[in-house]
């Protein structure tokens, strides 16, 4: 068996039948032993022989899985191309920010003479910083598959804030009900009860 045919011709199988096999497999998920025949000019019956003595359906099955794996696999090379490829541009536009944050980007222009640079600040403002880098984060977190923004609900920040006020030990100072305040002097007692 080899990866571009998933099946080889049975040494008693006649080249006409595989043939017709190929084409039959070839044909995808609307396959038919009435369409085969109709392409290849002969009968649904005589067909129908070839299918059933050389194990068409599971032939057909086997091409299927071999066909759809070799499309996922295209499509997988396809979106690692495109990871790579936001992955390279995220990293050329940080670069980009870099250059725009050490130096105000120029425009060299060259005189007449051929001579002489003139080094020209180009127009830019801090906030074309900001979108840049932010373009170029969302471009390397989608080329790594990670979120490219994050949705704070309700429910997170109730969630949030019980786990701080959870995580502070209550303002006591270590003694009961009936313990003394330290900053006043006073008895302190708990609420409901009296002194």
């Amino acid at each position: 068996m080899t990866d571009d045919l998933p099946f080889e011709r049975n040494p008693r199988e006649t080249v006409k039948a595989w043939t017709a096999c190929l084409e039959y497999c070839r044909m995808g998920r609307d396959r038919s032993l009435v369409k085969l025949g109709r392409i290849l000019g002969t009968s649904r019956q005589f067909i129908e022989c070839w299918s059933v003595r050389w194990g068409w359906v599971a032939r057909a099955a086997l091409w299927d899985a071999v066909e759809q794996k070799r499309v996922l696999k295209l499509w997988q090379d396809r979106r690692d191309e495109v990871r790579q490829n936001d992955w390279d541009m995220s990293n050329k536009l940080r670069l980009k920010v870099h250059d725009m944050l050490a130096f105000p980007i120029a425009r060299k222009t060259v005189d007449a003479d051929g001579m002489t640079t003139i080094i020209e600040p180009a127009r830019w403002t801090q906030g074309d910083t900001a979108r840049i880098a932010d373009t170029a984060s969302k471009l390397a977190r989608l080329a790594a598959m990670m979120e490219t923004e994050r949705k704070v609900t309700e429910s997170d920040i109730d969630a949030e804030l019980e786990r701080i006020l959870t995580s502070v030990p209550p303002h006591t100072t270590g003694g009961d009900a009936g313990s003394r305040s330290e900053e006043s002097g006073a008895e302190t007692t708990e609420p409901g009860e009296t002194s």
